[in-house]
This record gives C-alpha cells, sequence and structure tokens, in this order.
C-alpha cells in the first residue's frame, strides 16, 4: 500500500503564479510539467497517482516536490551546472571599453581586435568574442 505524504502547502499568489505557467503556451515545457507536479501535489494526490496522472516518474514527483517545498518558485527552476570557467569575465570586459575610449594607436585611425590584444595583453580572439557579444562594430570604430 502506498504511503501518504503530507500535501504541499502553497499560498494562494504561489497557486496562481503555478496555473499562469501551467497555461503558458510559450514556456519551457519542462517547467510546466514542474509547476503541474506541484499543483497535483498540492491536493490530496498520492505521489503515485500525481506520477500516473502526468505520465512522469515517482522519483520525479518526489524531486520537484521536495525542491518546491525546500525552495519555493525558486526551487523549479534548474540548478546551475559546472562548465568550463570563465577567463575573461567583468573586469576584461571593463578594461576593452576603456581601451575604447582611447586613442587608437599611432598610425591607425580606429582600434582593431588585434591591437586591443596587444595593448591589453590578452588574446584577439577574446576581444572579438566580446565585441560581438555586445553588438561592437570594431571594423566601423573610429577615433
Amino acid at each position: 500500500m502506498p504511503r501518504h505524504s503530507k500535501p504541499l502547502e502553497c499560498t494562494q499568489e504561489q497557486i496562481e503564479k503555478l496555473q499562469a505557467i501551467v497555461r503558458d503556451k510559450t514556456g519551457d515545457q519542462r517547467l510546466v510539467e514542474r509547476a503541474q507536479i506541484v499543483l497535483a501535489c498540492s491536493g490530496e494526490h498520492r505521489v503515485d497517482q500525481v506520477a500516473n496522472k502526468l505520465g512522469c516518474n515517482v522519483s520525479t514527483v518526489y524531486k520537484w516536490r521536495d525542491r518546491f517545498r525546500q525552495y519555493g518558485m525558486d526551487g523549479l527552476c534548474d540548478s546551475p551546472r559546472s562548465g568550463r570557467p570563465v577567463i575573461y569575465g567583468k573586469e576584461t570586459e571593463e578594461k576593452i571599453l576603456a581601451k575604447l575610449r582611447e586613442t587608437p594607436p599611432n598610425g591607425q585611425a580606429r582600434w582593431d581586435g588585434q591591437s586591443l590584444g596587444k595593448a591589453l595583453d590578452i588574446p584577439a580572439d577574446a576581444v572579438w568574442r566580446f565585441a560581438r557579444k555586445n553588438n561592437i562594430r570594431l571594423d566601423r570604430q573610429r577615433s
């Protein structure tokens, strides 16, 4: 016989947010499924009934129910994952922007990735990547 767990306690505001997520046709479907799980668990349904109703695994229901219980609405979002550490972060970006405000070296009408990289002692690739990310057109920058 499946065990009964204590229903989730949700505030009216949380229920309204969850229902809005479920109704959103263009939203992330993973988030929709998680919101449906939490809404179903806030009623008098057993975990196995919720899993059968939504067509997911019982362990999935336990996971999102417990994450919601612990973190609230923020618990429905994915946790940060490991990845390659940032090599050239905000500090480097600020240096690039500051250097772009200065006049280019003698003999140049504008800064380019190569000369910015040399001046800041960073690879030109990093300069171009930053420029593309921030929609800075170095080929159109004039002093």
